[in-house]
């Protein structure tokens, strides 16, 4: 277990960090309640201070003005202390969350990628007339991914796509997928004037990957995948010194289930299938 996870566990557990955690949630869900108290305190103190200053008669004791004096210090004190909570408790929560985010990190890299490299570390070793069989269980390992790096998210399906001549024709051709069993995944063929065309046409110059977070609010212009089951998706090029030898597409039913955050590792893994592809079986 990395130390980062094994110092959340200790920090996470007894009656203090419980104590802990119900103050800072008061912090940070009532912030701006806090700061509001804290503003209307301050204005109450400033008030009190000037009318005692205005009223309170020269050389004289009055113990009313005391009392209004003291109540205003402490609506004073009690302001500051608010405001310092708020951003104490706003601290720790973005620390926080920098620690669960490598944490997250650190356990994708760990389940995700390091079990795919072994597996093409393991078909480069193999003769060339041994290595289907460990093509197809580096394949597996690479989809195994998915739960890993999408969670408990409903519905992401991804797919490995391998480009293929037949007869002078190009094709990406289906080697796997994982999720979303009720809708399979079709070949892109590179003479059918629509979706192949498409999908060749952005391989085959210098691709970047995309994606595309919501189809009804991008119609994903230059692309021409199906839509069917899916609002959203992620296609990253397989390739390797500018050669495409396929792509590793994601998506999902919800406008929102994919972001930015997963592009990194779903690269990573493309470059695995890229060493896979070029050394592996034909």
């Amino acid at each position: 277990m990395p130390p980062s996870t094994s110092k959340l566990t200790r920090e996470d557990t007894g009656p203090i960090a419980t104590v802990h955690r119900v103050v800072d949630w008061c912090a940070l869900n009532l912030k701006g309640w806090l700061r509001l108290f804290s503003i209307a305190a301050s204005i109450v103190a400033t008030v009190f201070g000037i009318l005692i200053g205005t009223t309170w008669p020269s050389g004289t004791e009055n113990n009313s003005h005391t009392v209004w004096l003291f109540v205003g210090l402490v609506l004073s004190l009690l302001s500051s202390a608010l405001s310092t909570w708020a951003l104490d408790a706003s601290r720790r929560g973005q620390e926080s969350g920098q620690i669960a985010a490598k944490v997250s990190a650190q356990e994708q890299l760990r389940e995700a990628v390091i079990p795919s490299l072994r597996s093409v570390a393991k078909l480069s070793s193999l003769p060339s007339e041994a290595r289907n069989e460990q093509m197809a269980k580096m394949v597996s390992q690479v989809l195994l991914a998915r739960p890993v790096i999408f969670g408990d998210t409903h519905g992401v399906r991804m797919v490995i796509f391998r480009i293929k001549t037949v007869d002078s024709v190009k094709r990406l051709e289906v080697v796997d997928f994982s999720g979303r069993a009720v809708d399979q995944p079709s070949d892109f063929v590179s003479n059918d004037t629509g979706r192949g065309a498409k999908a060749f046409a952005w391989l085959e110059n210098n691709p970047q990957t995309r994606l595309v977070p919501d189809l009804d609010q991008d119609p994903a212009h230059g692309w021409g995948g199906t839509g069917r089951g899916y609002k959203t998706f992620i296609s990253a090029p397989i390739a390797a010194a500018g050669v495409p030898y396929g792509m590793l597409t994601v998506d999902a039913p919800e406008p929102g289930n994919l972001s930015e955050t997963h592009i990194p590792i779903l690269e990573v893994l493309a470059h695995v299938l890229a060493n896979a592809f070029i050394i592996g079986p034909r």
